[in-house]
């Protein structure tokens, strides 16, 4: 399954040569065909049909563009009680 507006590169098992305009190149998933496979709109041009599970080929990976995280210490929660349990 994939989530349509995730933002994805090419992944192990890609096997449509340079129709993502090369290694590193950025897409956006269009829509999820619903039989593990879906449609890419690369920014470079173009679009393909990626396996995300079909046949145990995985075409894709999830692209993770998010900034580097922040520890927090317990001292920035004002009260105990809203520590998140996996934080103690």
């Amino acid at each position: 399954m994939a989530v349509e507006g995730i933002r994805v590169v090419r992944g192990p098992d890609w096997s449509h040569g340079n129709e993502d305009k090369g290694e590193g190149h950025v897409g956006t998933v269009i829509r999820d065909n619903g039989d593990e496979t879906c449609e890419v709109l690369w920014d470079m041009g173009g679009k393909s049909k990626c396996n995300v599970g079909k046949g145990g080929k995985f075409e894709l990976r999830l692209l993770d563009n998010a900034p580097a995280g922040k520890w927090f210490s317990r001292s920035f929660f004002p009260h105990k009680s809203t520590i998140l349990p996996f934080l103690l």
